[in-house]
């Protein structure tokens, strides 16, 4: 059996990342939702087509989260992680498409 390379256990990562982001969006669970990122540094940014900017911060997304809870009573999500790249040890870019 071929040993996992990096990629492959930072995809893995990341699949199960997304798989825990559609299941507390599916169940409007937006405290779990804002769990899933890093709270502190570097600080995390949130670009969706809904916003003319990037949220930077934790006061941002909370607000955002906020904003989101107060107007949904249902939601059903699917992702896919597109693509990802890892920047460095700490960083990793990905681009996740929600529906």
């Amino acid at each position: 059996m071929k040993p996992r390379s990096d990629d492959d256990v930072v995809e893995s990562a990341l699949t199960d990342l997304v798989r825990d982001y559609d299941k507390h969006w599916s169940s409007l669970d937006f405290g779990c939702i804002a769990d899933l990122w890093v709270r502190d540094e570097p600080e995390p940014i949130y670009v969706g087509d809904e916003y003319a900017a990037p949220l930077i911060g934790t006061d941002e997304l909370d607000r955002h989260w906020a904003r989101i809870a107060g107007r949904l009573k249902a939601a059903s999500v699917s992702s896919t992680l597109h693509e990802f790249d890892v920047v460095d040890d700490t960083v990793v870019r990905a681009l996740l498409l929600s529906r």
